[in-house]
This record gives structure tokens, sequence and C-alpha cells, in this order.
């Protein structure tokens, strides 16, 4: 069954101009280019180029640039900015923001190299790896739905965001102690315990949104939150491309060759006298990979105490209260056969009389 609410039509005769204006071009056309040129930055920084090197330096310099004219031109034109000034300061939405860009950047990290270790220490296949992240899969989904159960009861998102970016921080840094000989009871028990977590918060930052903006601007929130769920998996999946290829490069030494050739058929390319050297050094390179997931859990931690502590049940039952009596900001309705009360706090008794009665 789909229930549609269709919006208030725009009003008609708005100048194309001002259309377009309401678009935040000069905004966009800083963002755009900013963001591109981090993210190439970040991904050819130490595999493409050196660190060092002229077009790394620059990228990074030019993303500064426009980043810093972008959040320029939100402030000069509040009206028609893409995140207007007015929202971001509310405490709930930027910590929010912060919240999932951090959780989802945890999240990509684990979904993206957690197989790549399974493939490379555990020696699995494409399809068995994707099997040994059910544990993930289920546990997040399992915890979305019954954490949405409860804040439907209790009315309080917060507890769940702040519980579950515990629970992740604790099961990221335990999946930061894997070795080539952890065994299947640990790397499915870590894997649920930070899955349950983030299934319980990922999502509670859009309903702040929703509980803490007035109706018109929700949906700016929700749309910054999603922004910041596309932008965390963009930048930090570079930054751990980044990190991965340096450390492979660091540990492996001669045999970082090998990995050319791709992670399920490595086993087939290394001798049997230096596969112990090179199962070390490339879980070294992944679990480095896994602490950038462990410090943005953390980081949860710190946003998610940041949230106001909003009753959503509290705030429907005020906004589908009619006014008036009985409602919010309506008197009392008087009992029957009494009149309002004076400014001596005495009622008054009114008879009742009937059609057909004597007085």
């Amino acid at each position: 069954m789909l229930v549609l609410k269709m919006p208030p039509a725009r009003k008609a005769g708005t100048p194309i101009r001002e259309q377009f204006l309401q678009m935040d071009p000069l905004g966009n056309l800083c963002l755009m280019p900013g963001v591109v040129c981090l993210l190439l930055a970040l991904q050819w920084g130490g595999a493409t180029y050196p660190w060092n090197s002229g077009r790394v330096i620059a990228l990074l310099v030019l993303a500064a640039v426009f980043l810093l004219a972008f959040v320029g031109i939100q402030i000069w034109l509040p009206d028609t900015a893409t995140i207007p000034p007015r929202i971001m300061k509310q405490r709930s939405i930027a910590a929010g923001v912060v919240f999932t860009l951090m959780v989802t950047a945890a999240m990509m990290t684990f979904n993206y190299y957690l197989p790549i270790w399974f493939q490379a220490i555990k020696s699995a296949t494409p399809v068995h790896s994707g099997v040994m992240m059910l544990p993930t899969v289920i546990s997040s989904a399992v915890a979305s739905l019954i954490s949405g159960f409860l804040i439907n009861r209790i009315g309080y998102y917060t507890p769940f965001m702040i519980g579950g970016s515990v629970l992740m921080s604790i099961g990221a840094g335990l999946m930061t102690t894997f070795t080539p000989h952890t065994g299947a009871g640990k790397w499915i028990g870590y894997q649920i315990l930070w899955a349950v977590g983030c299934g319980m918060s990922m999502q509670q930052a859009s309903l702040a949104a929703q509980a803490v903006l007035p109706r018109p601007d929700a949906p700016i929130g929700i749309s910054l939150v999603f922004f910041a769920q596309s932008l965390g998996g963009s930048v930090f999946l570079s930054v751990d491309q980044a990190i991965y290829s340096n450390k492979l490069s660091v540990n492996l030494g001669d045999l970082a060759n090998v990995t050319a050739s791709g992670v399920t058929s490595i086993h087939d390319h290394v001798s049997s006298q230096d596969l112990p050297r090179f199962l070390a050094g490339y879980n070294g390179a992944v679990m480095d990979v896994f602490r950038v997931a462990l410090a943005t859990s953390c980081a949860c931690v710190v946003a998610s105490v940041l949230m106001e502590w909003k009753n959503v049940r509290a705030e429907k039952d005020a906004m589908g209260k009619p006014p008036g009596p009985g409602g919010p900001g309506g008197p009392d309705r008087p009992s029957p056969g009494k009149e309002p009360s004076t400014a001596s706090g005495e009622t008054t008794v009114k008879p009742n009389c009937d059609a057909g009665a004597q007085v």
C-alpha cells in the first residue's frame, strides 16, 4: 500500500532567474570541483604519484581553495545556500551529519576490505568471502529492525546512537587484532558486535533531522544526512586505498609485485617459503586500514553524545493534536453544567432545564 501526500504546488509566475538562483549555482561550482580535486589527490597520492609531487600538492591546494570558497558562499548567500547556515547551526543537525559521515566511512571500510582480507589471508573465493560477510549483513539488518521498533515504543533515538557507536568502537577495535591465524569464532563474533552497533545507530541521524527541524526545513536536514553518507564513503575509501597501497609496498618489499595478479591468485604465485612473510605483511596492511574504521567509529561516540534528547513520540502527539479546547494552546473545555472559573477561583453551577420542566 502506497500513501502519497503531494507538497503544495510551486507559486506560478516565478521568474526563471529566481528559479536558477535557488539551485545555488555559485556554491555548486565550488563544491563539485573541490570534492573532485580532493578525491583525485587521495587516490593518486602514494600510489600513482608521490605525495610530494606537484600534481598531488596542486590538487590538495585547489581542493582547499574551492571548499573554503563554498563555505564562504553559503554564509554570504544563506537564502539560496545548498547547506543553509541556520540549519547547520542546529546542534543535532551538525552532530548528526558528522555521525553519519563517520559511520558510513567505517561501514564502507569494512564492507570493502574485510572480503579482501578473507580472500588474501584465508584463501577464500569471492563467493565464499561473501558468505563469510553474512554475519555483518544479517546482524545489521536485525539490529536496524529492532531499534526501529524500540524507538517507536520509547520515543528516544539518542540512546541507540550512543550505544551503537560504543559497540562499533569495541567491534572495530577487536577486528584490528586479526592475524593470519585468527579463527572463525573470532571473526564471526567481532563482525556481529560491530554490525549490531552499526545497524542500531546508522539511520537515527535522519530521524533526528525530522524531530528537531521545522517541517519546511526537515527535507533539507535529511538531504544533508544523505549527502554525508555519500561523501563519507567516497572520501574515506580513497584514504583507505592510499594507506593500503603504501603499506603493501612497505611491508612486502620485493613481494609487492605479486599483488598485481589479483587477490584470489596470490597464493599460487608465492612460494611456501615466502608465504608466512607475505601473509604477515598483507595482514598488517589491511589492519592499518581497519584502524581508520576504528578511528571513525570512535568519532561516532563523540558525535552521538552531542545529540539532543528529543522524544519523537511526544513531538508527533503534539503535532497531531488539534489546537483548541483540549489541544495544545487551547483552554480546557468546561464540564457540562459549569461555567468557566471566575477570577476568584469559584465555579458557578448553571442548572440544566428541560423544555417541559417548571422553574
